[in-house]
């Protein structure tokens, strides 16, 4: 059972922000409420970097490649997927 902690009171705030829906404000929240779902961490960062707006469909087409989260972002199709499951060269 995840235990679900406080929220600080700045991201609240930042979540209260005028423009965000209701359906990211949740999103946002619970990623704070289950610090071990990185799935919910995953897609909070998302919809915050993307300002809020619009956000699965901004996510789903994000063309910011060097983000660390792009290829684990939410809401791909399987063809955007693709890629996750190829094999990639090992650093030297």
């Amino acid at each position: 059972m995840t235990k679900i902690i406080d929220i600080p009171e700045k991201v609240i705030e930042h979540a209260n922000q005028k423009g965000i829906t209701i359906t990211d404000r949740k999103r946002y929240l619970n990623s704070w409420q289950n610090p071990k779902s990185k799935a919910m961490a995953i897609k909070a960062k998302c919809c915050e970097c993307m300002g809020f707006e619009e956000t699965a469909p901004r996510i789903k087409d994000c063309s910011i490649i060097i983000c660390p989260l792009h290829r684990f972002r939410p809401f791909q199709t399987k063809s955007q997927n693709a890629f996750k499951t190829a094999k990639s060269p090992g650093i030297a």
